[in-house]
């Protein structure tokens, strides 16, 4: 498995180890960065699409912020999220 994310191993490493984990193998690392680089583009699109609608060329924190919010809806009317890790943080 190849590390396409651009985040660092021992960045995923230090992650894992803030979320409880004791033991991390670098495999599941790279499937975790893969997967954020993931979101992140799908983020980072819907984001260019808030911008582009206000007509603007600027992506702005707000774009992000509702860009979380209607993928993490789409989530959970899909069924795949119970109740959104980013709902507190972001409304």
């Amino acid at each position: 498995m190849r590390n396409k994310a651009h985040f660092s191993l021992s960045y995923l490493h230090s992650l894992m180890k803030r979320a409880g984990a004791e033991r991390i193998s670098d495999l599941a690392c790279i499937e975790l960065g893969n997967i954020l680089e993931e979101i992140g583009l799908n983020i980072s699109k819907d984001a260019w699409d808030y911008a582009r609608h206000a007509r603007r060329k600027t992506v702005k924190d707000r774009d992000i912020k509702r860009s979380t919010i209607r993928i993490n809806e789409v989530m959970t009317l899909l069924g795949v999220n119970d109740n959104g890790p980013y709902q507190k943080t972001l409304r």
